[in-house]
């Protein structure tokens, strides 16, 4: 295995990812994909660049190495809820200890509350959307002060007033891309599963999702994405190519919004990676309509290219609060997949959301029936149920309006989101699901411990919960 991580100084850019707030000493194991891809893009316009995952400490002592007098910015990408905490106390480490270094923030929070973002004292400016064509352009803005009024997909303060330009085009996904994964601890990102994986690494073979699920931010209506963009085909070999002959892959997982819109695509890869013959197995997630109407040979062929585990956003067992989602699947749909994964010895794992406006202790109920009834026929997987989400509602979603409706009263500035985690989830109720009331709280809490102690029964608390 090759571990080649650069340690440079005076970088042009760094891009930070902070960890969790539930995370202090150790950091994700998840690699940060879009970083590496905007690094890529970056590093094309002649930049050299720096990529920060890591916990907090480190992070710190991070930047001391590699920010310099040639810096000409420090980035922070963030998600809502759960990395805001600690993105806001990097970026005020940042201001103490590097004045002059404008601070640029990106990520799914910023892109769905540009203009909040940028009323915040610890930003100075903003890409928002997919950041490969925007990022290159205002580093040469800030680097060689010019206007940058007419870059799309940023904004920016001037003079007490805050612009946010057009949205920037797509990212175009032609060619192969050879991402720098020497910025990174690689073997950081190798993770061990219980399902006969020692190094498995994550990659995307496109972008976007056409479905518009109510709660997911890909049918924002600020950004957009449910264009689906596809990597070529030569592109994921050689993706797969370099994780495999340089960072000793034995495994895959296919992190997409979504693998199987097309099925002709997906027969495509199958046949790509048998002709490749990586001698790897591969993990990937779907929705239960698509693998419902998969042909028989396309199932064999799943197998036969070496897919072994396969992870269904099934959400709730509810077909009411199905449809009051958006989900677009039934329940029946659910338990036919069921039925083919066993069939075709596919590891399982199903997850799930609660917590959504308007959902009662009933529609509880019934995800927990279809939780045990999906446990019974998947004794054979290590961790079948994957996750019990608490919702929370994502700005600029159709279900996030549905919120305010019930009660939800959005935070009025960046800091405030930091209030809105995954923490101390009875007592945050009032301002993050003010919906629940306390029977329902503590029955949504009963469940939660219902699903872990369900899980339990196959592997012990000790498994890996990401399947």
């Amino acid at each position: 295995m090759a571990d080649e991580k650069i340690h440079c100084t005076d970088l042009d850019f760094v891009i930070i990812y902070p960890p969790p707030y539930f995370i202090e000493n150790i950091s994700s194991n998840f690699p940060p994909l879009g970083g590496l891809y905007m690094a890529d893009a970056l590093m094309k316009s002649g930049y050299t660049i720096g990529i920060i995952d890591d916990s907090m400490k480190n992070i710190m002592i991070r930047l001391s190495e590699t920010v310099g007098e040639k810096t000409i910015a420090i980035g922070i990408s963030t998600l809502s809820g759960t990395q805001l905490k600690h993105a806001i106390s990097i970026a005020r480490h940042i201001r103490e200890k590097y004045p002059k270094k404008p601070i640029i923030w990106g990520g799914a929070h910023i892109t769905a509350l540009p203009a909040q973002t940028l009323r915040s004292d610890l930003v100075d400016y903003i890409v928002w959307g997919e950041g490969e064509n925007s990022l290159p352009l205002l580093l040469n803005a800030i680097q060689k002060n010019l206007e940058c009024k007419n870059i799309a997909g940023i904004g920016f303060k001037k003079n007490g007033e805050i612009t946010v330009t057009k949205r920037a085009d797509y990212t175009s996904l032609e060619g192969v891309f050879n991402l720098p994964y020497h910025l990174l601890e690689m073997d950081r990102y190798a993770r061990k599963m219980k399902i006969g994986l020692n190094r498995c690494y994550h990659i995307f073979s496109s972008r976007g999702c056409p479905f518009r699920c109510k709660f997911c931010s890909n049918s924002s209506t600020i950004w957009p994405n449910t264009k689906m963009r596809y990597h070529t085909i030569e592109h994921i070999i050689n993706d797969i190519s370099t994780l495999v002959n340089v960072y000793g892959a034995d495994g895959i997982t296919f992190c997409d919004e979504n693998v199987f819109v097309k099925e002709e695509r997906l027969v495509s890869i199958c046949e790509a990676l048998i002709k490749a013959d990586f001698k790897v197995r591969y993990r990937v997630a779907s929705r239960a309509d698509l693998l419902h109407r998969l042909k028989d040979s396309t199932w064999k062929l799943l197998k036969e290219a070496g897919f072994i585990g396969i992870t269904v956003g099934v959400e709730s067992g509810s077909q009411r609060m199905l449809d009051f989602m958006g989900k677009g699947i039934t329940i029946e749909q659910v338990y036919d997949v069921d039925k083919k994964l066993t069939k075709y010895g596919f590891f399982k794992c199903y997850n799930f959301m609660t917590c959504v406006p308007t959902e009662t202790k009933e529609d509880v109920k019934q995800t927990l029936q279809v939780m045990l009834n999906l446990a019974k026929n998947s004794i054979y997987c290590p961790y079948p149920i994957g996750m019990l989400h608490k919702y929370m509602p994502l700005p600029g979603t159709e279900l996030f309006f549905i919120a305010t409706k019930h009660g939800f009263n959005p935070p009025d500035s960046l800091e405030k989101w930091t209030a809105f985690d995954f923490e101390d989830f009875i007592e945050r109720a009032p301002v993050v699901r003010p919906w629940l009331d306390e029977d329902m709280l503590n029955y949504v809490d009963k469940a939660n411990k219902l699903m872990e102690e369900l899980n339990f029964l196959f592997v012990g608390e000790d498994s890996d919960k990401n399947l």
